[in-house]
């Protein structure tokens, strides 16, 4: 896994291949998997848009870097539903949710978006 945020008893999980993985604590205490929410190809290509970072906000929605696409997607965190897909610059890696704002760290270019 390339990214990680943790929500309550959840823990999200990039893949870094077609995927977040969500696992759940267990009343035993182990985690165990869930779900995965499985992310859409790159916009005009085939193949898997490679998860990378992931930032949770406050009000329920999971931002995840797809470094392939070259854009962040935001989703619902309790359904894995993708709600938007936003380019960024070349092969974003982490997202970070400030203020109310979202920024992207990109592994290829010169620019934060």
């Amino acid at each position: 896994a390339v990214g990680l945020a943790v929500a309550g008893d959840r823990v999200f999980a990039s893949d870094s291949q077609t995927a977040v993985r969500v696992a759940r604590l267990k009343p035993d205490g182990t985690l165990g998997w869930d779900a995965d929410f499985v992310l859409p190809a790159p916009p005009g290509l085939t193949g898997p848009p490679y998860p990378t970072g992931l930032a949770l906000t406050p009000d329920g929605k999971l931002w995840v870097c797809a470094s392939r696409s070259n854009e962040v997607l935001r989703l619902d965190a309790a359904t894995g539903k993708v709600e938007a897909r936003v380019p960024v610059g070349v092969a974003p890696y982490q997202p970070a949710v400030v203020g109310g704002k979202v920024f992207v760290s990109n592994w290829g270019g010169d620019r934060v978006a």
